[in-house]
C-alpha cells in the first residue's frame, strides 16, 4: 500500500472506533480523518493542531448541513406501483407470485464505511448470489455525496482509493435511510443513492431506481415491509443532546415513522398484509438489551399489525438475537439486530438485565481484533432463504471458511409466524446465548414487555 500507485480502502477501522452518535461528532471525526490520517506518517501534535486550525471548514458546513432544511420526503406520489413489489424467484413476474422456488435476499445493517471489512461483506453477498440485496442504513461518517460514491456505489473521489460497492441483487436492490445519512439532511441519499437501486424489470435490465426511502416485497406467503426510521431521528442542534431535552417531542428525534408513511400502510399495504405472515426493517432498534430503545415506529404499526412480526434493524454495532417482546402500546415482535455490517463492533458489553429477565437469547461476543487496546469483534450479514412458507435464516461474519454462526427456521402459516428450528452451529465460546432457553428466541411465550425488562 506504500507504492506511488497503489490504493487502499477509503477509511480502516481505527478510523471509525469509539465514534459518538452525534452530528457533531461525526463531522468532527470525518475532518479528522481527512486531516490526520493515520495511514500517513506521524507529526508532531502541535503541527497538527496547527493544520486543524488553520481549517475550520468542517464547521461551517455542519452548521450549514444541521442548520439547513431536510431534503423533501418522497413518496410513491402516482407512481402505479405504490412502492410494493413481487418477492419471486424470477422476473417477469407476470402475475405470478405462488412460486415455490428458492428466493434469497441478504442484510446488512451499518455497512456503509469503505472499510476492507465492509469490501469483504459485499463479495460474501455477492457469492451468496442474492434476488434481492437490502442495507438497513447508515452510511458514514455523515452520509454526504463523497460517501455514497465511495462507500456504496464504488465510485472513488480522489486518488488512490479503493471504492466500495453495495452488491447488487439480480431482481432489485434497496437501502434505508440511517440517522448518518440524515446528518446531511438526506440529499445525498435521496438524490445520489436510491436513484441508482431499486426494482428491475427483468434479468439483465438496470434498475429503475428506489423512488423512496420504504418499500414492500411480497409473494403468496410473506410480506417484507421496510420503513424510514431515519427521517425523524434528528431532532434540533444542541439542543437533541441534552439528556431530558432531547424526550421533548420535536426536540430530539424520535425515530416515528413520518405521515407519508402511515398513509401508505393505510391505503396501500393493509390489503396485502392479510393471510401473510410480516417481516419488518427498520434502521432503528425497536427494543434493545444494550442501548436506548426507539419504540415509537412500533405503537404506530399498532394500528396495522397485532401479531407477532419478524423485525429485523441496525443502529447498534452488533449482532443480537431476541425472544418475542412488546412496548406498550406497540406489536409483538422477534428482534433481530444486524448492525455489524461495517463499523467496529462492539463487544464486552453487559447486557442490562438478567437472563430469565431479557428478551435477549444471543448475541456475538467474539473478538475479531483489538484495535490500541480497544477489542472489536466480527463484521457480518444474514442470508434469507424464501422456500415457499419456509424461511431458514442464516447468520454469517466475514470469514473466508466457516463463517455459518447460526440458522432458524420459521413458517408461515397464512398471518401465523411459526418458529421451527433454531441451532447455534459455532462452537466458539463467546458467540454466547444468554438466554437459558434457545428456543425462547422463536416461541411465542414468554413474551417480555419493553418496560418490565428496562430496556
Amino acid at each position: 500500500m506504500n507504492g506511488a500507485n497503489s490504493t487502499e480502502y477509503k477509511h480502516k477501522l481505527e478510523d471509525l472506533l469509539n465514534l459518538r452518535r452525534s452530528a457533531w461528532h461525526s463531522y468532527l471525526r470525518a475532518a479528522r480523518t481527512e486531516r490526520f490520517s493515520w495511514r500517513r506518517a506521524p507529526k508532531p501534535f502541535h503541527h497538527q493542531l496547527k493544520a486543524f486550525l488553520n481549517d475550520m471548514t468542517w464547521v461551517f458546513i455542519y452548521l450549514e448541513h444541521r442548520f439547513g432544511r431536510r431534503h423533501r420526503f418522497q413518496d410513491y406520489g402516482h407512481d402505479p406501483s405504490r412502492g410494493i413489489y413481487p418477492l419471486v424467484p424470477r422476473l417477469p413476474v407476470n402475475g405470478d407470485l405462488h412460486g415455490e422456488d428458492e428466493i434469497r435476499v441478504s442484510l446488512a445493517g451499518d455497512w456503509g464505511t469503505g472499510t476492507s471489512e465492509s469490501n469483504r461483506v459485499a463479495n460474501h453477498i455477492r457469492e451468496f448470489d442474492p434476488h434481492y440485496t437490502i442495507h438497513l442504513g447508515d452510511i458514514y461518517f455523515v452520509g454526504g455525496s463523497d460517501e455514497v460514491e465511495e462507500n456504496c456505489l464504488g465510485n472513488p473521489q480522489g486518488k488512490n482509493i479503493h471504492a466500495v460497492t453495495w452488491p447488487k441483487g439480480s431482481h432489485g436492490s434497496f437501502a434505508l435511510n440511517g440517522n448518518h445519512e440524515m446528518y446531511a439532511n438526506g440529499h445525498a441519499y435521496f438524490d445520489h443513492l436510491l436513484p441508482r437501486l431499486g426494482m428491475r424489470l427483468g434479468p439483465g435490465m438496470e434498475a429503475i431506481g428506489q423512488r423512496a426511502s420504504y418499500f414492500a416485497l411480497k409473494n403468496r406467503y410473506w410480506v417484507i415491509v421496510s420503513l424510514d426510521t431515519g427521517y425523524n431521528s434528528v431532532g434540533l442542534p444542541i439542543l437533541e443532546r441534552i439528556p431530558y431535552l432531547k424526550k421533548v417531542p420535536y426536540v430530539g428525534g424520535n425515530c416515528s415513522l413520518p405521515p407519508a408513511i402511515i398513509r401508505w400502510l393505510r391505503e396501500d399495504v393493509r390489503p396485502h398484509l392479510e393471510g401473510r405472515s410480516v417481516i419488518i426493517l427498520t434502521h432503528h432498534q425497536y427494543y434493545s438489551a444494550f442501548e436506548d430503545s426507539f419504540p415509537e415506529a412500533g405503537r404506530q404499526l399498532r394500528e396495522f399489525i397485532s401479531r407477532p412480526v419478524l423485525w429485523f434493524w441496525g443502529h447498534e454495532h452488533r449482532l443480537a438475537i431476541y425472544g418475542l417482546c412488546q412496548a406498550k402500546g406497540g406489536i409483538p415482535a422477534y428482534g433481530r439486530c444486524l448492525g455489524h455490517g461495517g463499523m467496529p463492533v462492539t463487544i464486552r458489553a453487559k447486557p442490562r438485565c438478567k437472563p430469565e429477565q431479557s428478551p435477549l437469547v444471543v448475541y456475538d461476543d467474539r473478538e475479531y481484533r483489538n484495535i490500541s487496546g480497544t477489542p472489536v469483534g466480527y463484521n457480518g450479514y444474514v442470508n434469507l432463504i424464501f422456500t415457499g412458507p419456509l424461511l431458514r435464516i442464516e447468520y454469517r461474519d466475514i470469514r473466508e471458511r466457516d463463517n455459518l454462526l447460526m440458522t432458524e427456521t420459521w413458517e408461515a402459516r397464512g398471518e401465523e409466524l411459526v418458529g421451527r428450528d433454531i441451532r447455534i452451529q459455532t462452537s466458539e465460546k463467546d458467540f454466547r446465548q444468554y438466554h437459558p432457553d434457545l428456543h425462547c428466541a422463536i416461541k411465542t411465550t414468554p413474551q417480555f414487555e419493553l418496560e418490565r425488562v428496562s430496556v
